[in-house]
């Protein structure tokens, strides 16, 4: 009786050590099933993150461009506007060069005009010449006509 006992306790714990190494095997397989599983959605949890990284970074990419065409639209602006002024400036000073030039050629042709006529006015007074009144337009036609050519009273 002890030998069935021992034979049927050994039969018994030898079942039940079948049974529980099944069950772990059965739950080690389960387990590591799921950690491929975990594995494969970490792995996929990854690359998702990856890729909306990479786009996020496109998109700043394509800001910081739009941002610095912007700025260099305005930089060509303003140095355009900087320019036109300076154009504008240029043309100023040279219009006022030409009325300076202007201004000083009238005046040095009417100073030498002024001197001009002191000078025959001058010559006139001490010379003691008179001026000669103008003669009218039909005296001067008849002399033409009369072929008269009158000569001063000198010749």
């Amino acid at each position: 009786m002890y030998r069935a006992a021992h034979h049927d306790l050994r039969s018994e714990l030898t079942n039940h050590l079948k049974t529980d190494f099944t069950a772990l095997s059965h739950s080690i397989a389960s387990s590591f099933r799921e950690i491929d599983r975990l594995r494969e959605k970490a792995v996929e949890d990854v690359n998702s993150l990856k890729t909306d990284a990479a786009l996020e970074l496109n998109a700043r990419k394509q800001e910081v461009a739009e941002e610095r065409r912007r700025d260099e639209m305005s930089v060509q602006g303003i140095a355009h506007g900087i320019g036109i002024g300076m154009s504008d400036l240029k043309t100023d000073m040279e219009m006022m060069k030409l009325q300076l030039v202007w201004k000083w050629t009238a005046g040095i042709v009417g100073a030498v005009g002024a001197c001009f006529f002191l000078l025959v006015q001058a010559v006139d007074y001490y010379t003691g010449a008179k001026a000669v009144p103008p003669k009218k337009r039909s005296e001067l036609v008849h002399e033409v006509e009369d072929g008269i050519i009158k000569k001063d009273a000198k010749g």
